[in-house]
């Protein structure tokens, strides 16, 4: 009786996920129609002369993401034939193919802010910029980098990336490589087939490119196709006075994370550090009810005539204290932790 039960209780659970199955992929399809998927794929120029087509295949790769699977090998060792009839072959080649997906991509987005509504809430829109490491282990892994942000060194991708952040949502604008000079032995450099293509020029960007270089041609390539926004929003790597200026030069206002090094800020004709002008003004901090944070605002111009704000906090309460790292947290809260330039 207890196995019957069981079995009784399994036959529910394969009915249940089949029927979701077939709810998603009905939402999925009306979806695709709704977006005119299969034009941007065309005029992209991104399509299968034999066998499945490519929204057939991109069809069941957007799947998967909704069934929380995330390798082709890994959809292949479940049950789940009646999403598709293509084989592995055909993922593998479409996956690997040097299509153009920044154009695919560009046209797709462009249709998207147009059906939302993006331009409405162009003074609330703000660009986000933002590097990830990505480690990777194998024998045949192309351009590979170290990387040191983790605190050790990483063989991996490094991926720069920009989003735009609306009232509504968070949509990924763009992404770019980037490669280090210090790359392992063994890694080789990736050779695309089409030496126009959009792989090689990405690629290209990637070795030739500096990322501050790289986050502005991304930048200047969003703001063309008409992407609305006021702010874009930082990290530590991007904030040095001349990134701050080309930006500003392009029509946005930078809010970000300030590095802890030797560049002047002058205020009343005199040259301060972070840590100078903080010390110069911390009698002036005022604390706010809402935050909960001790908060000073320094108007400052930098060396190359860019003209800002710094904001300096104060915790009560350190929210990134943990045990055994007093000493840091101590240090956080005693001097500039976010500040912004405006």
């Amino acid at each position: 009786m207890h196995n019957t039960k069981i079995a009784r209780f399994q036959g529910q659970i394969e009915t249940a996920l089949k029927n979701f199955r077939a709810g998603l992929e009905l939402r999925i399809k009306e979806l695709f129609a709704v977006l005119h998927i299969q034009s941007y794929l065309t005029g992209a120029g991104i399509r299968k002369h034999e066998g499945a087509s490519a929204r057939q295949l991109l069809f069941v790769l957007t799947n998967l993401t909704f069934l929380h699977i995330k390798t082709v090998h890994d959809l292949l060792r479940r049950p789940l034939k009646s999403l598709f009839k293509a084989q592995k072959d055909a993922f593998y080649r479409f996956k690997k193919a040097e299509w153009s997906w920044g154009p695919f991509y560009r046209r797709f987005l462009a249709y998207l802010g147009r059906r939302l509504k993006w331009s409405q809430t162009a003074r609330d829109n703000c660009l986000i910029l933002d590097t990830s490491v990505l480690p990777k282990r194998g024998k045949r892994l192309e351009n590979l980098s170290y990387d040191h942000s983790q605190g050790k060194t990483v063989k991996g991708y490094e991926i720069l990336t920009l989003g735009s952040l609306t009232p509504r949502n968070f949509y990924p604008v763009n992404f770019g490589h980037h490669f280090s000079h210090r790359a392992p032995a063994e890694a080789p450099e990736a050779q695309p087939r089409r030496v126009r293509g959009d792989l090689a020029r990405r690629l290209r960007d990637a070795k030739e490119l500096t990322k501050p270089a790289l986050a502005l041609k991304m930048l200047k390539a969003a703001l063309a196709q008409g992407l609305p926004a006021r702010y874009l929003l930082v990290d530590a790597w991007f904030t040095s006075p001349t990134f701050c200026q080309s930006v500003q030069d392009l029509g946005l206002e930078v809010i970000g994370l300030l590095k802890r090094v030797r560049t002047l800020y002058y205020r009343d004709g005199s040259g301060y550090t972070l840590e100078q002008l903080y010390q110069a003004h911390k009698h002036w901090l005022v604390k706010d009810v809402a935050l909960g944070l001790a908060l000073l605002s320094v108007p400052v111009t930098c060396g190359n005539g860019l003209q800002g704000t710094i904001v300096f906090t104060k915790a009560t309460k350190s929210p990134t204290w943990k045990p055994g790292r007093a000493a840091r947290s101590r240090r956080s809260r005693r001097g500039p932790h976010f500040s912004p330039l405006t």
